[in-house]
C-alpha cells in the first residue's frame, strides 16, 4: 500500500464531505434549485430489459439484491431494516425496478409508482447511501426507463413531485459526480448525469460535464481489446448498454457524439464475445458472476461491425482456446491498479472449462450476499482452478479497518506480472504461462502448461514450482478444480481417477499424477458464479508438498463417449 494513496484519498474525502455539507445544509440549497422540468427522451426499454421471473419474485416479497439475500412478503422493501450498507445502496439505486416493469400488469405498475413516490416522500438528503453518485445516476435512468409506463397511473401532483425530484437528483449529481473511488462507479456516475440531460429538460449545462468527465473515464477505463480496467467481463454489458442510451439520444437531439463513444462501444461489442461461453453468458473471473442472460443478448445484439472474432485479450489478459465444443478460459493477466482492484480477485493461471453449453470446471465466483468475511475468501487463489498455498492467503488484501475505509477493498498484493505463450499445432493448442505472485513470500514460482485437442475432447495439463530467488520456504500446496453443481462426481476406489457426468453430454475422466503429488480427494465447495449466492457443488483437490527442486504434478481430462447419465 502506498501511504500517499492514503493521504490523497484522506484529502478528497475531506473535500467532497464538505462540498456535500453545502449542498444540503446552504439555506434554502441553491446549488440544488432549479426551474420545473418536463419529461425528455426516456432511457430505452430495449437497452435495459428486465427478467420477468425476478420482477414476479418481487411482488412476492423476494427482496434479495447484492448484499443480502432478504424474504418478506407483504413488506414495503423501503420500511425493512437494511441488512447492510450494500443491499440498502441496492434498493436505493432502483435497479431491480427494471425487473418489475418489465412485467406492464396494473398490479406490477402501480407498485413501481408507489416505491417511487415513498422514496421521495421518506429519504432525505441527509441519507448518505441513497446520495452516492453512482446510486443516484442509476436511478435516474432506471426512473427515466419507467416513466413512461408509469406516467399514465400518476395524478398531475405525482407526476410534478417525481419530475421535480429527478431534477434536483440531477443537479446534486452535476455537483457530486466525481466523488466516487475510481472505476466503474465514476463510468455510471458520468453515465447517469450525461443522460440527465436529455431525460428531463434543461440539461445543457449538466450534458457537458458530463460528457467531458465520461470521455476522459472511458479513455482510462476501457482497454484496447474492449476489456474493462478492472478486468471483471460482466460490467461490460451495462457500460454499453448505458453509452449505447446516450449515443442514440445524442442522435436524436442532432448532436455530434463523441470519438471516444462510438470506439468505446465497437471495442466492448467485440469484447463481449470474446468473454461468453456457448451458454451465452459470462465466463466467471475477477468479480463477475455469469450475468443476465436478457441483458447479454441484447448487449450482442448492437454488434454494428462483423469483425473476426479473437482468442487472445491481450490488454485484459485473458486467454481463450477453442476446440470442436470445448472452450476454455484462463486467466494471463497481472492484477488491475490498485485504484480500479476493488472487486479484483487473486488467482493468477486460473482457468474454467466448458463443452457445449455445459459448465464443468468453474472458478467460485463473487459472494455478494454472505458480508466481507465471505466476499473476501472469494477472492483468493483458493475458490479459483489454479494453485495455491494455503499459509498465503491472508497476504492479497488491505488490514487496517482506516484503509479500507479510505481507499476501499482494493488488493494489496505483490505486484504481480504473468507470462504467457499460445502454440497452435494441427494436433492442438498448447498454452505456457507462469507468474511471481509466490516468488516474494515463499521462493516458488508458479508454471502452468494446458494443452487442448482439436475435436476437444483431450485437456491436459501440468503444473510446476520452481524455486524462485534465493530462499524456499517449503509448505503444503494445492490445486483446486471447482466443479458446476450441474456436474455429478464420483471418485475411483483405489483414488486415481474421478469421474464426472452430466445430463445430455458425455462423461469425463479426470486423472492426476506426479512424484510430489500426496493425494487427490473429492471435496465439498460452492458455486457463487449465476446469482452471487452460494449454491452447494464439489471440486477435485490436489495436494502435495514442494522440495528444494520445487514440485511437478500432471492432469488430464477425458471424454468418456460410453459414460452418459440420462
Amino acid at each position: 500500500m502506498h501511504y500517499t494513496d492514503l493521504i490523497a484519498a484522506f484529502i478528497l474525502k475531506v473535500f467532497w464531505k464538505l462540498k456535500r455539507w453545502l449542498l444540503i445544509y446552504l439555506p434554502n440549497r441553491p446549488l440544488l434549485d432549479g426551474p420545473y422540468s418536463e419529461p425528455g427522451i426516456s432511457y430505452p426499454a430495449s437497452l435495459s430489459p428486465g427478467n420477468p421471473a425476478r420482477g414476479e419474485a418481487w411482488l412476492n416479497g423476494d427482496y434479495s439484491l447484492p448484499g443480502a439475500i432478504v424474504h418478506a412478503p407483504g413488506n414495503n422493501p423501503f420500511y425493512l431494516r437494511p441488512p447492510n450498507e450494500e443491499w440498502a445502496m441496492s434498493l436505493q439505486s432502483f435497479d431491480w425496478l427494471q425487473h418489475v416493469i418489465v412485467l406492464n400488469t396494473p398490479k406490477a405498475n402501480t407498485i413501481a409508482v408507489q416505491a417511487i413516490l415513498d422514496w421521495i416522500t421518506y429519504t432525505s438528503l441527509s441519507n448518505r447511501l441513497a446520495w452516492k453518485s453512482e446510486i443516484v445516476a442509476r436511478r435516474l435512468m432506471v426512473w427515466s426507463q419507467a416513466l413512461p409506463f408509469l406516467i399514465p397511473l400518476m395524478t398531475t401532483i405525482d407526476r410534478a413531485k417525481v419530475l421535480a425530484s429527478m431534477g434536483t437528483q440531477a443537479r446534486y449529481l452535476e455537483h457530486m459526480a466525481e466523488s466516487t473511488l475510481p472505476g466503474y462507479a465514476r463510468i455510471v456516475s458520468a453515465s447517469g448525469l450525461t443522460y440527465s440531460a436529455f431525460a428531463i429538460t434543461g440539461g445543457g449545462g449538466r450534458l457537458q460535464t458530463g460528457i467531458r468527465i465520461l470521455c476522459r473515464e472511458l479513455k482510462k477505463q476501457i482497454l484496447q481489446d474492449g476489456g474493462h480496467i478492472s478486468r471483471e467481463p460482466k460490467l461490460l454489458a451495462q457500460i454499453l448498454m448505458d453509452l449505447t442510451a446516450i449515443r442514440h439520444a445524442m442522435q436524436q437531439r442532432q448532436i455530434e457524439v463523441p470519438q471516444d463513444i462510438n470506439t468505446s462501444c465497437n471495442l466492448i461489442s467485440s469484447a463481449i464475445d470474446f468473454y461468453c461461453y456457448p451458454d451465452g453468458q459470462f465466463c466467471v473471473f475477477n468479480g463477475s458472476t455469469q450475468g443476465e442472460k436478457p441483458l447479454i443478448d441484447a448487449a450482442k445484439k448492437l454488434k454494428q461491425k462483423k469483425s473476426k472474432g479473437f482468442q487472445y485479450a491481450t490488454s485484459s489478459g485473458y486467454q481463450k482456446l477453442i476446440s470442436g465444443q470445448s472452450h476454455i478460459m484462463m486467466d494471463v493477466g497481472k492484477t488491475p491498479p490498485a485504484s480500479y482492484s476493488q472487486q479484483a480477485h487473486v488467482a493468477p493461471l486460473a482457468f474454467e472449462f466448458t463443452h457445449n453449453a455445459q459448465r464443468i470446471f468453474v472458478n467460485c465466483g463473487p459472494n455478494l450476499v454472505n458480508g466481507n468475511e465471505w466476499r473476501e475468501a472469494s477472492r483468493t487463489p483458493a475458490a479459483h482452478n489454479t494453485l495455491s498455498f494455503p499459509s498465503l492467503s491472508s497476504n492479497f488484501f488491505l488490514k487496517s479497518e482506516f484503509s479500507k475505509k479510505m481507499l476501499g477493498t482494493r488488493l494489496s498484493a505483490p505486484n504481480l506480472k504473468c507470462v504467457a505463450r499460445r502454440i497452435e499445432d494441427p494436433g492442438g493448442t498448447w498454452l505456457e504461462a507462469s507468474h511471481n505472485l509466490f516468488a516474494k513470500l515463499n521462493g516458488y514460482s508458479h508454471h502452468r502448461r494446458i494443452y487442448l485437442m482439436t475435436d476437444g475432447y483431450d485437456f491436459r495439463g501440468e503444473d510446476s514450482l520452481l524455486p524462485s530467488g534465493k530462499t524456499q520456504t517449503p509448505s503444503k500446496f494445492v490445486i483446486r478444480f471447482h466443479l458446476h453443481p450441474d456436474i455429478n462426481v464420483s471418485a475411483s476406489s483405489d483414488g486415481k481417477s474421478v469421474l464426472l457426468a452430466y445430463k445430455k453430454g458425455p462423461g469425463w475422466i479426470f486423472l492426476c499424477s506426479g512424484t510430489h503429488l500426496e493425494s487427490m480427494q473429492v471435496m465439498e465447495s460452492v458455486y457463487m458464479g449465476a446469482h452471487g449466492y452460494p449454491v452447494r457443488s464439489n471440486q477435485i483437490v490436489l495436494t502435495g508438498m514442494p522440495d528444494s527442486n520445487g514440485a511437478f504434478i500432471n492432469w488430464g481430462l477425458k471424454v468418456a463417449h460410453d459414460i452418459e447419465q440420462k
